[in-house]
């Protein structure tokens, strides 16, 4: 991915809003702070945008998933399950992440499954 100029723009907009926020009364670090202390900072409030931007893109990505109308049963092909989503939490190199996984149920199987299409993460 490449990030364009407006996102740029964006991100430098945001960085200096979290740094007024951070630094209420001067808007900057006091001297002397160690930069491995400003570096963890600026990587925990990094870390957690990524979070926050996976978190809803995912979210959005399961919803659309979780409203489809019909998935066929994996096991005996038969079943059109009602849409449901159950919470999941999955491990990021950037922390935990909950979202909301696609579920079904084939009440002719009586098992759970979780439809393969559409993916997180796929483009389709």
């Amino acid at each position: 991915m490449t990030i364009t100029g407006k996102m740029q723009e964006r991100i430098k907009a945001v960085a200096g809003e979290l740094r007024r926020e951070l630094y209420p009364e001067t808007g900057y670090p006091e001297w002397g702070t160690k930069l491995d202390a400003l570096e963890e900072e600026a990587c925990e409030i990094g870390d957690a945008i990524t979070r926050e931007l996976l978190g809803q893109g995912l979210a959005a990505q399961a919803e659309r998933a979780c409203t489809a109308e019909v998935y066929v049963c994996s096991r005996c092909g038969g079943c059109t399950a009602e849409a449901d989503c159950e919470p999941r939490e999955i491990d990021t190199s950037r922390g935990p992440l909950a979202w909301p996984e696609p579920q079904r149920f084939c009440p002719a199987c009586r098992q759970a499954f979780f439809p393969s299409v559409p993916r997180v993460g796929s483009r389709s």
